[in-house]
């Protein structure tokens, strides 16, 4: 093989390494080469099909995909589709499978307890809070989160098991992050995105090494080592190995790390091993830390179900770094080395920097990294025509913009900007677009087209002319149907909305049911217990681009958070329905293709037309607040603290998502702390004004 053809050789098939390969192929054309001394791509992240099975499973170990971070998640998803996926974990602590991290509800069922709020846990935690004035091991930071009791039941043999170390000899920030929720909230993570990828992480990774097959090639089962002497000091190496390996020759010890053996077992035609993908084991008389059954996960169907039982060793794949002073001073030593090793060679990744990296910041380092280090100032089109061209290969359309009017470009795989330069020839440079106000667009089949166009013409016209609201956004339609579909009102106004926003897209749900019961209103309603199908919504809107993302939920299959009993604070709202109302919002969300935070959401009620409310809000007025609000930051309603308020509003979508997360797993402390409210729709205008 001929290695001197390559820009850039990359050591390590995992996250850090084809991300930063993806870098150096899309914004700087580099040949590179990624090696990798395993027999597979994809790292730790690797997955496949058990062959008995059927079912998708990993093969080190499950991997969860979380994060806050904006610019990794609209990175990812640029690659394949996700799905939305908050993880839980039940804990076997006395006998029962109870929430980790300890919440609410854990800690009732293990102290006989009947906490009902945040307030009451806060004061719970104060009072069993173990108090030092100098914490000095991993013991006393558990003690001082969690108090005596969880820590002996969750957190000590469970720490031994995985570090086969107790707690007390471990550093406090070993422990430090322990989670402890003080509501019902029974989450495993409470990032914005939670998500899994629709065809796993193989896939995911091998959809980035095709989009840029042109420039990466992949040699597997090949070490480094065995071909470093045929690198030269003109290519650039990236290693994302474990640095005491590479470092292995200069006599230093190892660093120490643990392990995992993952112990495979199957029960054919069974359904499932255990009530949700993952359990905990904190107690002593059980060897294992955790049982992960892989079928859970994107709820795969198979007559047979696989799970895997973990332990943790000293020997075999480098997982868990034990950051203890002898490691941390033997770290800094090779460290040293790689800073004195070369200008070509750079160490980066959990393994070459001794740190354990949750996926979203082994990606993010990844994309800091190159930023730092190898991104050059950027100078697209230099002497162009101020007036450019956008061709959208997704849209089928071309858009033009003024560059004096735009402040900076992205990255978009969709996009492609065709301009002339100094002279006057005509230049394609795709997977980028300007920020910045649209002019005339106009419909095109491909990028030949776009090229084709009379550019001169077109220059004039985008000038004089600028057609607004081509914006992309989601219309979610939800709530009881009621009598929405005795009229064509809410059809035609659908059908309004079409033509105002050429590119807005519908998210349906609502419920078995037409109407709620009895006893879930603050009005009186008359029962109606007509079974909605997603038939009936089709055969109403007559356009299946509508009803496409229809989510129809039945009431007697839900499970709320916390309690339902009584009223929305002095008002008539019983608590029960409104939880309801917040449970289906939220389910709704799963059906958002969401591919950045700043999408926008217009929340509407399917009977919006029917309520008493709304009387004095017609078609017109909605179509104008949508136009008015499509570029705003904050969460918007168009009609603020008077009754029913609630019934339609917009936002983006990180903020809309946090307001329904708040409603549906914390709305018992936000009554705690609103507990005069009399119009329950007001908490949703106070709540919103702290996003």
């Amino acid at each position: 093989m001929v290695y001197k053809k390559y820009d850039v050789i990359i050591v390590g098939c995992g996250l850090s390494g084809v991300i930063i390969a993806e870098r150096f192929s899309k914004l700087q054309n580099k040949k590179i080469l990624i090696i990798d001394k395993r027999d597979h791509i994809g790292g730790n992240c690797y997955d496949y099909y058990d062959k008995k099975t059927n079912i998708l499973m990993n093969k080190y170990g499950a991997h969860l995909f979380h994060t806050n971070d904006e610019e990794v998640f609209e990175y990812v998803s640029n690659f394949c589709t996700w799905k939305k996926w908050e993880h839980k974990v039940l804990g076997l602590i006395d006998d029962k499978h109870l929430p980790i991290p300890a919440n609410i509800t854990t800690v009732n069922e293990i102290f006989n307890l009947d906490i009902k709020n945040q307030k009451e846990m806060d004061k719970w935690l104060s009072k069993n809070q173990v108090k030092y004035e100098n914490i000095t091991n991993g013991e006393e930071m558990a003690k001082s989160r969690v108090g005596e009791v969880l820590y002996e039941k969750i957190f000590k043999h469970y720490t031994y098991k995985q570090w086969k170390k107790y707690p007390n000899e471990l550093a406090p920030e070993v422990l430090a992050r322990i989670p402890v929720r003080n509501s019902f909230d029974d989450r495993y993570f409470s990032d914005k995105y939670q998500i899994l990828p629709e065809k796993g992480y193989t896939a995911f990774f091998q959809s980035i090494l095709d989009k840029h097959k042109h420039n990466i090639d992949v040699k597997l089962n090949c070490d480094y080592f065995d071909i470093k002497d045929k690198i030269t000091e003109e290519q650039i190496v990236i290693y994302t190995g474990p640095i005491d390996y590479y470092f292995a020759d200069k006599g230093l010890p190892k660093l120490e790390y643990r392990s995992i053996d993952f112990h495979i077992e199957r029960k054919m035609n069974t359904d499932f091993y255990q009530p949700y993908s993952v359990v905990n084991y904190p107690g002593k008389d059980t060897p294992y830390t955790r049982c992960v059954e892989y079928k859970h996960f994107l709820k795969q169907k198979s007559e047979h179900t696989i799970y895997v039982k973990e332990t943790t060793t000293d020997t075999g794949e480098p997982y868990y770094p034990v950051l203890n002073d002898k490691n941390i001073e033997l770290y800094a030593k090779y460290q040293k080395m790689a800073e004195e090793e070369g200008k070509n060679i750079h160490f980066i990744g959990r393994l070459a920097s001794y740190k354990y990296f949750n996926m979203d910041q082994a990606i993010k380092n990844s994309l800091n990294y190159f930023k730092e280090h190898f991104e050059k100032q950027k100078t697209i089109i230099q002497g162009a025509d101020h007036i450019v061209k956008i061709y959208c290969s997704k849209r089928k359309r071309v858009w033009f913009k003024n560059i004096n009017d735009c402040k900076n470009f992205v990255e978009n795989p969709n996009t492609y900007i065709i301009f002339r330069d100094k002279e006057s020839q005509q230049k394609v440079l795709p997977g980028v677009d300007y920020v910045g106000k649209d002019l005339l667009n106009k419909p095109c089949n491909d990028i030949k087209q776009a090229k084709s166009m009379n550019y001169t013409n077109d220059i004039e016209q985008a000038e004089n002319i600028n057609y607004a609201y081509d914006n992309e956004f989601y219309f979610y339609i939800r709530g009881h149907i009621r009598n929405s579909f005795n009229s064509k009102r809410l059809k035609n106004f659908v059908k309004l909305l079409k033509l105002h926003f050429p590119n807005i897209k519908f998210i349906l749900q609502t419920w078995k049911n037409t109407e709620c019961k009895k006893g879930e209103s603050w009005k009186t309603i008359t029962e109606n217990n007509n079974i909605i199908s997603k038939l009936t919504i089709e055969n109403y809107f007559e356009d299946k681009n509508i009803t496409e993302h229809c989510l129809i939920i039945d009431e007697e299959s839900i499970e709320l958070v916390g309690s339902t009993s009584g009223k929305i604070g002095i008002g008539l709202c019983p608590k029960q329905g409104w939880k309801n109302m917040w449970y289906g919002i939220y389910k709704g969300l799963e059906y958002f293709d969401i591919k950045s935070s700043n999408d926008i959401i217009v929340s509407f009620r399917y009977d919006y037309f029917d309520i008493q409310q709304s009387s004095a809000i017609d078609e017109k007025k909605i179509i104008q607040f949508i136009k008015n609000n499509l570029d705003n930051e904050n969460i918007k309603f168009i009609q603020y603290k008077v009754p029913g308020t609630d019934n339609l509003y917009m936002g983006k979508y990180n903020k809309t998502k946090e307001l329904i997360d708040k409603f549906h797993f914390e709305l018992d402390n936000i009554l705690s702390m609103n507990k005069s409210i009399y119009h329950q729709e007001y908490l949703v205008n106070i709540i919103a004004e702290t996003i």
